[in-house]
């Protein structure tokens, strides 16, 4: 990173071992995410340079990577045909959004943050409602995507008896994007 009024370096974003394919500021400027070809993208300290989160679970190149407008989540685009949506916190993947023909070259996202838009090699460009996809708690995304949401089945499968519904009170999501 540099200053644009002196041209001096302000921070050295190290960490990736092959080329840097996109850098973007969060919205408020406080965090950088970089998208790699060493098939990760990953968050940054804006102002120290230090390293928060990698992005990881794309099989291919990541080409660009985005913030959101709350900054609270990050979408990835990838040559393994796939566009990921990302806690812009802890780095935890929420949504994998596939279904491409050939290598995702860009995504971003709606101003309202309800929608992701995509561009691909494969002559398309998508857009996702990810409207339904609560923000922040992971635990409840994963709850609310369950299809079992008591966990009865599972836990008839395993042999457990005193199981806690885990996931009670959290509701349902429905046409949320799947793998």
């Amino acid at each position: 990173m540099w200053d644009a009024k002196t041209g001096a370096a302000i921070a050295d974003l190290s960490g990736h071992y092959l080329g840097v394919r996109s850098a973007s500021f969060s919205p408020d400027g406080a965090r950088v995410v970089t998208s790699s070809s060493d098939k990760t993208a990953r968050l940054w300290d804006a102002k120290t340079g230090a390293a928060i989160a990698v992005l990881s679970g794309h099989g291919d190149e990541v080409n660009s990577a985005a913030f959101s407008q709350d900054g609270a989540r990050v979408v990835t685009a990838s040559n393994d045909k796939t566009a990921r949506l990302w806690d812009a916190q802890t780095g935890a993947e929420i949504a994998v959004l596939s279904g491409y023909g050939d290598a995702v070259t860009s995504a971003a996202f709606s101003p309202d943050g309800a929608r992701v838009v995509t561009a691909s090699l494969d002559k398309t460009a998508r857009i996702w409602d990810i409207s339904g996809i609560p923000k922040g708690n992971l635990f409840k995304i994963a709850c609310a995507w369950l299809p079992d949401r008591d966990l009865t089945e599972i836990a008839k499968d395993y042999g457990l008896t005193n199981l806690d519904p885990i996931c009670e009170g959290d509701p349902p999501l429905p046409n949320l994007p799947r793998q």
